[in-house]
Parts: structure tokens; C-alpha cells; sequence
């Protein structure tokens, strides 16, 4: 079976520098691109057709919770791309990825903002 399909923009700072994890017919990826100001995800894709089926965000975006914690729009280029390939544990059906880097922006530096998250394998939902 191939497939193409677009999963970010490489023109934005975003990149795929790992192995992807294959699972229960899907393949899941996580985004590279922290130093380029991008906002981190994980994302899986039907193995057959790569159609996406779902996108967790690293960065909670606005009106999600933990977004409190970014000052301003931060959120929006606050990097914790998952730029290494996760883990998944057959029994209990769940994929644990972590993050790298978070982005410097103008002359402040960012927190250091580096996670684990433990996603439901089938949906992506955060269960950690």
C-alpha cells in the first residue's frame, strides 16, 4: 500500500524527523520544527487511504485547558514538537509520546516546556 499525504507545511518550519509509529491501522506521527516557531502535534492517519484521523495539539490552543499558562499568543508558536517517535503499550491501548524544545521568542526566553502525553491509541484524547 502507498500513499501521499501533506501532513504540515515544510515552508512554516515543520518537518518529519522520525520513524512512524504504526498501530491498529493507523500510522501516527508527531511534528518537528520547535526551533522554527511551530505549534507541536501528534497526528494519525488511516493506513490504507492516509486520510487524517486525528490531531492532538502539544500546545493546548485557546480555550483548552493549560492554555492559561502561555502568556498571550505564545501558544501559537510555543514549539513542544514531537519530533521523536512515541510508544505504545498493546494492552492498555495507549501511546505515550513526548516533546522537545519550546520556541525563544524576541529577547525573552521561553519556559521550558517539555511533556510526556499518553494519548488514547484509537482517538488521540489526552489521558494522562
Amino acid at each position: 500500500m502507498e500513499w501521499d499525504t501533506v501532513v504540515a507545511d515544510y515552508k512554516a518550519g515543520h518537518s518529519l524527523t522520525l520513524a512512524p509509529l504504526a498501530i491498529d491501522g493507523k500510522v501516527i506521527v508527531g511534528i518537528a520544527g520547535g526551533e522554527f516557531g511551530i505549534r507541536g502535534f501528534i497526528d494519525a492517519y488511516d493506513a490504507k487511504s492516509g486520510k487524517q484521523l486525528w490531531r492532538f495539539w502539544t500546545v493546548p490552543g485557546q480555550g483548552e485547558p493549560g492554555n492559561d499558562s502561555w502568556r498571550g499568543d505564545s501558544w501559537k508558536t510555543g514549539g513542544a514538537p514531537a519530533w521523536v517517535t512515541g510508544s505504545y503499550d498493546l494492552e492498555l491501548n495507549l501511546v505515550y509520546w513526548g516533546t522537545g524544545n519550546p520556541v525563544r521568542t524576541g529577547t525573552r526566553r521561553a519556559r521550558r516546556r517539555q511533556f510526556v502525553f499518553v494519548l488514547a491509541g484509537s482517538v488521540g484524547r489526552d489521558n494522562g
